[in-house]
């Protein structure tokens, strides 16, 4: 995945899900902290992230924070991550995402979202798989690259174009590999047992 001109709150998700995906010898840090420095300074970075999971040949949202709602005018939970895509694209993203989860290795899309004033947001839209379930699970960052004055979209918003795909790095694929060591934690299930 194409690492240089990322924006540096995209680069510090991709830092923090790298340390965290280490090898099982490794630790995340001494301190105990996960996150790099730098990352605690950005707390709007929690109403970006999103969650994916795999349902058979379909990938939905679980969750979504609110700048991505806001973002595309609507609740995302359970609809079709590919939908937020026009049709033109949606096969190529499906792609890239069964690949990202298969191999354990995040991807980016660049893509833009025309607004109703005229002017396009361009983002970028990281996504990383989550050890789970391996391949079923992956968390994303919404990042707009662009300063535009907020603006509450139509709902729906209209279908993002895409200007740029980064599937996983091919050289890093291997099946026999260990999966990632980021895993989702349900705290409920844990006060259950």
């Amino acid at each position: 995945m194409l690492e240089r001109g990322l924006h540096p709150d995209t680069k510090a998700l991709l830092a923090t899900w790298r340390r965290l995906n280490r090898s099982s010898g490794d630790k995340v840090t001494g301190t105990g902290e996960v996150a790099p420095p730098g990352f605690q300074s950005q707390p709007a970075i929690i109403d970006r992230l999103f969650m994916l999971e795999r349902m058979g040949p379909s990938v939905l949202f679980r969750m979504a924070g609110e700048q991505v709602r806001a973002m595309f005018g609507r609740d995302l939970a359970a609809a079709p991550f590919t939908m937020l895509f026009a049709a033109d694209y949606r096969l190529l993203i499906a792609a890239m995402v069964e690949s990202s989860a298969d191999c354990g290795q995040p991807g980016l899309v660049r893509a833009r979202l025309e607004r109703s004033d005229y002017r396009a947001l361009e983002l970028e839209i990281l996504l990383a798989p989550i050890r789970d379930v391996p391949g079923r699970r992956l968390m994303g960052l919404v990042q707009p690259l662009n300063a535009l004055p907020p603006l509450r979209m139509p709902v729906p918003s209209p279908p993002l174009q895409v200007l740029a795909l980064y599937p996983p790095d091919p050289v890093r694929w291997d099946r026999n590999a260990a999966r990632p060591n980021l895993r989702l934690v349900d705290g409920r299930a844990e006060a259950e047992a």
